[in-house]
Protein backbone atom coordinates (compact mmCIF):
# COMPACT_ATOMS: atom_id res chain seq x y z
CA UNK A 1 0.00 0.00 0.00
CA UNK A 2 1.11 3.51 -0.59
CA UNK A 3 2.14 5.84 2.03
CA UNK A 4 0.15 9.04 1.76
CA UNK A 5 1.74 12.20 1.62
CA UNK A 6 2.46 13.63 5.15
CA UNK A 7 -0.07 16.21 6.14
CA UNK A 8 0.17 19.83 7.26
CA UNK A 9 -1.85 21.34 9.48
CA UNK A 10 -4.40 23.33 7.89
CA UNK A 11 -4.95 26.86 8.84
CA UNK A 12 -8.87 28.62 9.37
CA UNK A 13 -9.00 32.07 9.19
CA UNK A 14 -12.47 33.84 9.36
CA UNK A 15 -12.82 37.57 7.47
CA UNK A 16 -14.29 38.82 10.11
CA UNK A 17 -15.00 37.10 14.05
CA UNK A 18 -17.75 40.15 14.77
CA UNK A 19 -20.52 40.10 12.38
CA UNK A 20 -24.31 41.26 12.19
CA UNK A 21 -27.22 39.03 11.89
CA UNK A 22 -28.80 39.62 8.07
CA UNK A 23 -26.20 42.71 7.41
CA UNK A 24 -23.04 41.43 7.36
CA UNK A 25 -21.06 38.64 5.10
CA UNK A 26 -17.70 36.44 6.48
CA UNK A 27 -15.51 34.48 4.24
CA UNK A 28 -13.89 31.56 6.02
CA UNK A 29 -10.70 30.69 4.13
CA UNK A 30 -8.54 26.93 5.23
CA UNK A 31 -5.23 27.12 4.28
CA UNK A 32 -4.35 23.82 3.38
CA UNK A 33 -2.04 22.54 0.21
CA UNK A 34 -5.05 20.03 -0.32
CA UNK A 35 -8.10 20.35 -2.28
CA UNK A 36 -11.69 19.83 -0.94
CA UNK A 37 -11.02 19.85 2.63
CA UNK A 38 -14.37 18.51 4.59
CA UNK A 39 -16.01 21.61 6.34
CA UNK A 40 -17.92 20.70 9.84
CA UNK A 41 -20.06 23.21 11.55
CA UNK A 42 -20.49 21.87 15.87
CA UNK A 43 -18.81 18.46 14.67
CA UNK A 44 -21.49 17.75 12.06
CA UNK A 45 -21.01 17.86 8.44
CA UNK A 46 -21.43 21.32 6.70
CA UNK A 47 -24.63 21.34 5.18
CA UNK A 48 -24.32 24.14 2.22
CA UNK A 49 -27.30 26.82 2.58
CA UNK A 50 -28.67 28.95 -0.18
CA UNK A 51 -26.48 31.87 1.40
CA UNK A 52 -23.20 30.08 1.08
CA UNK A 53 -20.78 29.73 -1.63
CA UNK A 54 -17.95 27.12 -1.71
CA UNK A 55 -15.12 28.26 -4.25
CA UNK A 56 -14.18 25.34 -6.68
CA UNK A 57 -11.36 24.11 -4.95
CA UNK A 58 -13.33 23.85 -1.68
CA UNK A 59 -10.99 26.32 0.30
CA UNK A 60 -12.88 29.42 0.95
CA UNK A 61 -16.46 29.22 2.06
CA UNK A 62 -18.76 32.80 1.60
CA UNK A 63 -21.77 33.22 4.11
CA UNK A 64 -23.62 36.32 3.01
CA UNK A 65 -25.40 37.25 4.68
CA UNK A 66 -24.56 35.60 7.82
CA UNK A 67 -27.98 34.17 9.98
CA UNK A 68 -28.11 33.14 13.57
CA UNK A 69 -28.36 29.59 12.48
CA UNK A 70 -25.17 29.81 11.20
CA UNK A 71 -22.93 30.69 14.63
CA UNK A 72 -20.69 27.46 15.50
CA UNK A 73 -17.48 25.88 16.03
CA UNK A 74 -16.10 25.45 12.55
CA UNK A 75 -13.16 22.68 11.59
CA UNK A 76 -11.79 22.15 8.38
CA UNK A 77 -10.05 19.05 7.98
CA UNK A 78 -8.25 17.23 5.40
CA UNK A 79 -6.95 13.60 5.16
CA UNK A 80 -5.06 10.21 3.04
CA UNK A 81 -5.08 7.05 3.58
CA UNK A 82 -3.03 6.49 6.97
CA UNK A 83 -3.53 9.98 8.53
CA UNK A 84 -5.85 13.10 8.94
CA UNK A 85 -5.77 16.84 10.39
CA UNK A 86 -8.35 18.93 11.60
CA UNK A 87 -8.11 22.57 12.95
CA UNK A 88 -10.93 24.32 14.39
CA UNK A 89 -12.08 28.26 14.35
CA UNK A 90 -14.01 29.32 17.42
CA UNK A 91 -17.08 30.64 16.73
CA UNK A 92 -17.39 34.24 14.69
CA UNK A 93 -20.97 34.92 15.77
CA UNK A 94 -23.64 33.67 18.21
CA UNK A 95 -26.74 34.73 19.33
CA UNK A 96 -27.06 36.58 22.38
CA UNK A 97 -27.78 34.27 25.14
CA UNK A 98 -29.09 36.86 27.34
CA UNK A 99 -31.86 39.09 26.44
CA UNK A 100 -31.57 40.62 23.22
CA UNK A 101 -30.46 44.59 22.32
CA UNK A 102 -33.23 46.83 22.12
CA UNK A 103 -33.96 50.07 21.98
CA UNK A 104 -37.16 51.26 24.02
CA UNK A 105 -40.16 52.09 21.49
CA UNK A 106 -41.47 55.24 22.34
CA UNK A 107 -43.82 58.24 21.36
CA UNK A 108 -44.20 62.00 21.72
CA UNK A 109 -45.82 64.84 20.53
CA UNK A 110 -43.67 67.37 17.81
CA UNK A 111 -41.18 69.86 19.56
CA UNK A 112 -40.99 68.01 22.61
CA UNK A 113 -37.65 66.05 23.29
CA UNK A 114 -37.25 62.92 23.88
CA UNK A 115 -34.96 59.63 25.15
CA UNK A 116 -34.69 56.58 23.16
CA UNK A 117 -33.42 54.21 25.76
CA UNK A 118 -31.70 51.25 25.23
CA UNK A 119 -32.40 47.79 26.81
CA UNK A 120 -30.48 45.08 27.52
CA UNK A 121 -27.13 46.23 27.58
CA UNK A 122 -24.37 44.18 26.45
CA UNK A 123 -21.76 44.00 29.87
CA UNK A 124 -18.68 45.73 28.49
CA UNK A 125 -19.46 47.56 25.60
CA UNK A 126 -17.53 50.53 25.11
CA UNK A 127 -19.16 52.17 22.50
CA UNK A 128 -22.56 52.93 21.23
CA UNK A 129 -23.39 54.16 17.31
CA UNK A 130 -26.55 55.66 16.26
CA UNK A 131 -28.10 55.39 12.91
CA UNK A 132 -31.72 56.51 11.33
CA UNK A 133 -33.66 54.16 9.67
CA UNK A 134 -33.43 50.27 10.01
CA UNK A 135 -29.55 48.75 9.28
CA UNK A 136 -26.31 49.69 9.30
CA UNK A 137 -25.39 52.43 7.07
CA UNK A 138 -22.40 54.88 7.82
CA UNK A 139 -24.43 57.83 5.83
CA UNK A 140 -27.75 57.34 8.75
CA UNK A 141 -25.15 57.77 11.76
CA UNK A 142 -26.87 60.42 13.81
CA UNK A 143 -24.59 59.95 17.34
CA UNK A 144 -22.43 58.31 18.82
CA UNK A 145 -21.19 57.31 22.35
CA UNK A 146 -17.79 56.54 22.97
CA UNK A 147 -16.11 54.99 26.79
CA UNK A 148 -13.10 53.95 27.98
CA UNK A 149 -11.39 54.24 31.31
CA UNK A 150 -9.13 57.18 29.99
CA UNK A 151 -12.03 59.13 28.67
CA UNK A 152 -15.69 59.45 26.90
CA UNK A 153 -16.19 60.77 23.77
CA UNK A 154 -19.98 61.65 22.01
CA UNK A 155 -21.33 63.53 19.06
CA UNK A 156 -21.24 64.63 15.96
CA UNK A 157 -20.46 67.57 17.54
CA UNK A 158 -22.21 69.90 14.82
CA UNK A 159 -25.39 67.71 15.22
CA UNK A 160 -27.26 70.29 17.91
CA UNK A 161 -30.26 67.95 17.60
CA UNK A 162 -29.24 64.74 18.60
CA UNK A 163 -26.85 64.08 21.86
CA UNK A 164 -26.33 60.33 23.91
CA UNK A 165 -26.39 60.23 27.83
CA UNK A 166 -23.36 57.88 29.64
CA UNK A 167 -25.32 54.99 29.17
CA UNK A 168 -25.46 55.96 25.66
CA UNK A 169 -29.26 56.30 25.22
CA UNK A 170 -30.29 58.73 22.29
CA UNK A 171 -31.39 62.20 23.28
CA UNK A 172 -33.33 64.15 20.18
CA UNK A 173 -34.48 67.56 21.09
CA UNK A 174 -37.32 69.40 20.01
CA UNK A 175 -38.42 66.35 17.40
CA UNK A 176 -40.81 66.99 14.44
CA UNK A 177 -42.38 64.48 12.14
CA UNK A 178 -39.05 63.61 10.40
CA UNK A 179 -38.12 62.02 13.57
CA UNK A 180 -40.39 59.75 13.15
CA UNK A 181 -39.56 55.82 12.01
CA UNK A 182 -37.12 53.05 12.78
CA UNK A 183 -33.81 53.08 14.80
CA UNK A 184 -31.16 51.00 14.59
CA UNK A 185 -28.25 50.97 17.81
CA UNK A 186 -25.10 49.21 17.32
CA UNK A 187 -22.92 48.08 20.84
CA UNK A 188 -19.47 47.46 20.08
CA UNK A 189 -17.84 45.35 22.47
CA UNK A 190 -14.29 44.41 22.69
CA UNK A 191 -12.62 41.80 20.73
CA UNK A 192 -14.65 43.33 17.81
CA UNK A 193 -17.91 42.12 18.73
CA UNK A 194 -20.76 43.90 17.89
CA UNK A 195 -24.61 43.26 18.94
CA UNK A 196 -27.92 45.20 17.09
CA UNK A 197 -31.15 46.58 18.34
CA UNK A 198 -34.07 48.25 16.71
CA UNK A 199 -36.81 50.51 18.04
CA UNK A 200 -39.45 52.97 16.68
CA UNK A 201 -40.26 56.22 17.64
CA UNK A 202 -43.86 57.92 16.67
CA UNK A 203 -43.99 61.59 16.35
CA UNK A 204 -47.61 62.87 16.62
CA UNK A 205 -48.53 66.41 15.84
CA UNK A 206 -49.86 69.24 17.70
CA UNK A 207 -53.67 69.27 17.54
CA UNK A 208 -55.14 72.40 17.43
CA UNK A 209 -58.69 73.23 18.57
CA UNK A 210 -61.25 72.34 15.72
CA UNK A 211 -64.08 75.00 15.03
CA UNK A 212 -68.02 73.66 14.29
CA UNK A 213 -69.64 75.61 11.99
CA UNK A 214 -73.39 75.16 11.15
CA UNK A 215 -75.31 76.22 8.15
CA UNK A 216 -78.12 77.37 9.84
CA UNK A 217 -79.02 76.97 13.93
CA UNK A 218 -82.70 76.64 14.03
CA UNK A 219 -84.91 74.87 11.56
CA UNK A 220 -87.77 73.36 10.86
CA UNK A 221 -88.54 69.32 11.67
CA UNK A 222 -89.30 67.48 7.97
CA UNK A 223 -88.45 70.79 5.73
CA UNK A 224 -84.84 71.88 6.30
CA UNK A 225 -81.53 70.55 6.00
CA UNK A 226 -78.65 71.45 8.01
CA UNK A 227 -74.80 71.23 7.38
CA UNK A 228 -72.45 71.31 9.98
CA UNK A 229 -68.60 71.54 9.29
CA UNK A 230 -65.44 70.63 11.75
CA UNK A 231 -62.55 72.53 10.96
CA UNK A 232 -59.80 70.90 11.16
CA UNK A 233 -56.47 69.50 9.69
CA UNK A 234 -57.08 66.15 10.81
CA UNK A 235 -59.25 63.28 8.77
CA UNK A 236 -62.76 61.54 10.93
CA UNK A 237 -63.12 63.37 14.02
CA UNK A 238 -65.04 62.24 15.99
CA UNK A 239 -68.81 63.81 16.27
CA UNK A 240 -70.80 64.12 19.63
CA UNK A 241 -74.37 64.64 20.17
CA UNK A 242 -75.20 65.62 23.94
CA UNK A 243 -71.86 64.42 24.70
CA UNK A 244 -72.19 60.97 23.25
CA UNK A 245 -71.49 59.79 19.98
CA UNK A 246 -73.71 60.44 17.33
CA UNK A 247 -75.30 57.32 15.46
CA UNK A 248 -76.15 58.18 11.95
CA UNK A 249 -78.92 57.44 10.98
CA UNK A 250 -80.87 57.10 7.03
CA UNK A 251 -81.04 60.98 7.14
CA UNK A 252 -77.53 61.45 7.66
CA UNK A 253 -75.04 61.65 5.19
CA UNK A 254 -71.08 62.59 6.37
CA UNK A 255 -67.93 63.21 4.21
CA UNK A 256 -65.50 61.26 2.73
CA UNK A 257 -63.18 62.73 4.89
CA UNK A 258 -65.65 63.01 7.99
CA UNK A 259 -66.06 66.76 8.46
CA UNK A 260 -69.41 67.55 7.13
CA UNK A 261 -72.74 66.24 8.52
CA UNK A 262 -75.33 66.62 6.23
CA UNK A 263 -78.89 66.02 7.94
CA UNK A 264 -82.02 65.81 5.46
CA UNK A 265 -84.60 66.28 7.02
CA UNK A 266 -83.95 67.53 10.06
CA UNK A 267 -86.13 65.94 12.86
CA UNK A 268 -87.08 66.88 16.65
CA UNK A 269 -84.49 64.15 17.80
CA UNK A 270 -81.60 65.81 15.67
CA UNK A 271 -81.57 68.83 18.10
CA UNK A 272 -79.30 69.61 20.66
CA UNK A 273 -75.32 70.50 21.23
CA UNK A 274 -73.09 69.08 18.82
CA UNK A 275 -68.96 68.73 19.01
CA UNK A 276 -66.28 67.53 16.70
CA UNK A 277 -63.33 66.41 18.62
CA UNK A 278 -59.46 65.25 17.27
CA UNK A 279 -57.40 62.88 18.79
CA UNK A 280 -54.55 60.99 18.96
CA UNK A 281 -52.46 58.66 21.85
CA UNK A 282 -51.11 61.68 23.34
CA UNK A 283 -53.63 64.13 23.42
CA UNK A 284 -57.32 65.24 22.15
CA UNK A 285 -58.96 68.48 21.56
CA UNK A 286 -62.78 69.20 21.12
CA UNK A 287 -64.50 71.64 19.67
CA UNK A 288 -67.09 74.08 21.43
CA UNK A 289 -70.50 73.08 21.66
CA UNK A 290 -72.86 74.36 18.91
CA UNK A 291 -76.79 73.89 20.16
CA UNK A 292 -78.74 73.37 16.86
CA UNK A 293 -82.90 74.32 17.45
CA UNK A 294 -85.48 72.23 15.38
CA UNK A 295 -88.96 73.94 15.73
CA UNK A 296 -91.54 71.36 15.17
CA UNK A 297 -96.02 72.11 15.99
Amino acid sequence: MDKGEHLRVPVLVASSYGVIENEDDVVLTCYTNEKFPHWFLNDMNLNLTNQMRMSMDGRRLTINPVRREDAGVYKCEVWNPIMWVEISLLTFWSPPTTAQLTILSTYCAEKQDVMLHIQNRPLGAVAYVWYKGKGVDKNNVIAFFIMTSSFRLSGPENNEGEMTNNDGSLVLRKVTMKDAGIYTVVAHIPDSKKEIGFGQLDVYEHLSKPILLVSRYGVRENEDNVLLTCYTNRKSPQWLLNGRDLKLTDRMRMSMDGRRLTINPVRREDAGVYKCKVSNPIMSAGSQGLQLYVYYE
